[in-house]
């Protein structure tokens, strides 16, 4: 059952104070602004590293207080889609090319492209599985919208993959692979990677201010921007194309916007694969943390950190 949200985080960054008396942190609980370990602080305290109040560190939205098993989904899902799906790229590519180079005659150009077609298949069952993962509903979130960009990451995705995946089946069937009533308009398709790339993207950078990474999050919003751009992008380098330059002047122009337009879409599709293989590694760290946390007796009740009993160590309990 969903539960009540936390105060918002003020301009500051910093989480309002805990109600209730202080306790002792029984966990090795980094401080979100420098790292500091906070290990046998009182709640009530700032670090003394960096002089945080200790109440930025127990904001009970962090992942590093969820449920352990559900952060570890959270990095497998990534592993899964990075890991897998690229060894079953670059396996294709390699393959593939060997194949090719080794051909000598029709029936080995044939294993060749049924070589590629099986491992873009593995690559897409990759995908989806890795994007279910990754979508997984936190066990304890707050009320979430109809259209979030978790839900939406979750349909459209998946449907995109599984709609690739027929296809490569198709192809590799011989069933018409190029008849138009078997396959959606390419606009349709381009459309439906852009709304699940960005809705992708802008479900990890909420993911991430949970970790949290002041950084990563600014880079996710910049690849977030640069990828709502690509479709421009491709619509400028299309009419480049379809254009006639009267001047010397006017085509040393129309390719310098021809370069900008053909890079600006490869340039942030490598930034996506960046920050989502930096979340991942931000994912596991918090897995870790919140097994240690778990494992301390630390648990989010009511929108509040606290600390069962039985680990207080002495310390009354907080309701």
């Amino acid at each position: 059952m969903s539960q009540a949200a936390p105060p918002p985080l003020p301009a500051s960054g910093r989480a309002p104070a805990a109600a209730g008396a202080p306790y002792e942190l029984p966990a090795e609980l980094p401080c979100v602004s420098c790292g500091y370990t906070l290990r046998g602080l009182m709640t009530d305290g700032r670090c003394p590293e960096c002089g945080t109040d200790l109440a930025a560190s127990l904001d009970p939205r962090l992942l590093r207080f969820a449920p352990p098993a559900y952060v570890r989904t959270l990095a497998m899902g990534l592993l899964v889609i990075f890991g897998g799906g690229s060894l079953c790229f670059i396996a294709t590519l390699v393959l593939t090319i060997l194949v090719q180079t080794l051909a000598e005659g029709p029936r080995e150009q044939g294993l060749g492209i049924a070589t590629m077609v099986s491992g873009l298949v593995a690559t897409c069952l990759m995908g989806i599985l890795g994007t279910w993962l990754l979508t997984t509903p936190d066990p304890e979130s707050w009320d979430e919208p109809l259209l979030s960009a978790r839900r939406t990451t979750r349909v459209v995705v998946p449907l995109l993959l599984g709609y690739l995946l027929l296809a490569l089946l198709t192809v590799a069937a011989d069933r018409a692979p190029y008849a138009d009533d078997d396959l959606l308009p390419a606009e349709v398709v381009a459309l439906a990677a852009v709304v699940g790339l960005l809705a992708a993207l802008a479900y990890l950078r909420g993911l991430v201010g949970r970790v949290p990474d002041g950084r990563l999050k600014r880079d996710l919003g910049i690849t977030f921007c640069g990828v709502a751009l690509a479709p421009v992008m491709v619509m400028i380098l299309a009419a480049v194309d379809d254009s006639h330059p009267r001047t010397p002047r006017d085509a040393n122009l129309l390719s310098i916007i021809r370069i900008v337009a053909t890079l600006w879409p490869v340039v942030f599709g490598l930034s996506s694969l960046s920050v989502m293989l930096r979340s991942r590694l931000r994912f596991r760290d918090s897995a870790k943390l919140a097994r240690a946390n778990w494992d301390a007796g630390v648990r989010v009740v009511g929108g509040r950190v606290v600390v069962e009993a039985a680990h207080q160590g002495g310390h009354d309990e907080h309701d």
